[in-house]
């Protein structure tokens, strides 16, 4: 749970994020990056203005709890784009 908590919201406070416009999560025990991605992934969040997106490649199930939470933040904030 705190894990959850800390990637959730305490993560957003940090003034380190102050010094950089995007960051990549990469979950150290259970993700791999196996090849290298086709295109900047920055360059094309930021070229059509998402504020935030997740990619998930897993047989586990999706979390309902997290695609409500990104559309309750995507319905308060309509100037910011999310891709879930």
């Amino acid at each position: 749970r705190t894990m959850c908590r800390f990637y959730a919201a305490l993560v957003m406070f940090s003034p380190l994020l102050l010094q950089v416009d995007w960051y990549l999560r990469v979950d150290g025990g259970d993700s791999r990056i196996t090849s290298a991605w086709p295109k900047d992934v920055f360059a094309h969040l930021q070229a059509r203005h998402y504020a935030y997106a997740y990619e998930t490649i897993s047989k586990a199930a999706s979390s309902s709890r997290l695609d409500g939470a990104l559309r309750s933040f995507n319905q308060a904030n309509p100037h910011l784009k999310v891709d879930a």
